[in-house]
């Protein structure tokens, strides 16, 4: 994540960094600089949010749950 007026580490060199990491986004806080977490916390908590969701295992409804020994 990167704020798109970020002038210590530009969102030009943290795309190349990106591109480099297999599977990696970077999403872009408008209105923020080198601290968007602080700057924009909504934003940046939307963000984290969707990237903690698409991640999330889902789970498998054919895994039993607990195991035998557990009384689950």
């Amino acid at each position: 994540m990167a704020g798109r007026g970020d002038f210590v580490f530009p969102p030009d060199h943290q795309l190349e960094l990106a591109a480099a990491i297999p599977h990696a986004r970077l999403p872009l806080i408008e209105r923020a600089g080198h601290n968007p977490h602080s700057e924009q916390p909504a934003e940046v908590m939307a963000a984290i949010r969707g990237f903690i969701s698409a991640d999330a295992p889902q789970p498998d409804p054919h895994t039993l749950r607990g195991s035998p020994r557990s009384g689950e």
